[in-house]
């Protein structure tokens, strides 16, 4: 990775002649050993100072591991490569900071295992949750719109619910690693079942009615559907369970890059790319 810290021609010049006029003291005086543990001590502050991601420098390009199956916002495209509104989002802001990364797609659970061991630099995306905050440095919002999650079902199905105990005994199908509400993950009188798989998955099973009911986020579930032309054949149940904002992580301990990237992200969020990327995605 190759950072540069861009200091301005007035700066420049204020340091040229700092010295100048240090060194001419030094041949005035004859204070040669004095002047120049000056010198050395003024040029690491001056090196701090003006790099302060200078501990990455030369470092290999940030490794950047995308969920591979999380349409719109992060998949796996025709070409294999990633996609979707969270992935445009990281690479503009990368880019526009001038920052060198590569890209891996990877199963959720994969992504979990090696963002919580340190083993990559930023991750995405993360639902927030405030042990994620605690245990990451959570990257972002994404977006300011939160995304909501729902219980879906058949286009045919008769349930419905005011309070989520109204459902006691009935079974809901989940993806298996993915964070959900709070008030669904603490609702013990629901049987869950967590598969292993991804959102297309869950809308398969709605349309051939193996489960009364799964969780899902509603942009990513309504996407899915539309992608498997299934979209009339299910429907949401009830109200939303939350508005979910969604974050970039890099692990905990890889502060510099954290700091690094959080400043990439704030100063592509104000410019016009980050505005065409949104438009491009949410209507």
């Amino acid at each position: 990775m190759k950072l540069v810290y861009i200091v301005s021609t007035k700066t420049i010049y204020w340091i040229k002649s700092l010295i100048d006029s240090i060194l001419n003291f030094a041949s005035k005086y004859r204070r040669i050993f004095v002047i120049k543990v000056v010198l050395r001590i003024f040029a690491a502050v001056i090196v701090l100072t003006l790099t302060p991601f200078s501990g990455i420098v030369g470092a290999k390009p940030l490794l950047v591991v995308v969920d591979e199956a999380f349409a719109p916002f992060t998949f796996k495209n025709s070409k294999g490569e990633a996609d979707g509104l969270h992935v445009e989002i990281t690479k503009g802001a990368l880019i526009n900071a001038g920052i060198e990364f590569e890209i891996l797609l990877m199963p959720w659970k994969r992504i979990k295992e090696l963002s919580e061991q340190g083993k990559l630099d930023l991750s995405l995306p993360w639902r927030s949750k405030a042990e994620r905050f605690k245990n990451f440095n959570m990257i972002g919002p994404f977006t300011k719109q939160g995304s909501r999650t729902y219980f879906w079902a058949h286009k045919d199905s008769t349930i419905s619910w005011k309070e989520l105990n109204d459902l006691d005994g009935k079974t809901v199908a989940g993806i298996s690693g993915f964070a959900y509400p709070s008030s669904f993950e603490n609702a013990d009188y629901l049987k869950k079942a967590m598969i292993t798989g991804n959102t297309n998955m869950l809308v398969r099973l709605i349309h051939a009615k193996r489960y009364e009911l799964v969780i899902s986020d509603e942009t990513v579930i309504r996407f899915a559907a539309k992608n498997l032309n299934l979209e009339k054949m299910i429907k949401k149940v009830g109200y939303s369970l939350d508005s979910v904002m969604r974050y970039a992580v890099v692990p905990k301990k890889k502060q510099v890059i954290a700091r690094m990237v959080t400043k990439a992200f704030s100063d592509f969020q104000k410019t016009s790319k980050y505005q065409e990327i949104l438009e491009k995605y949410i209507n």
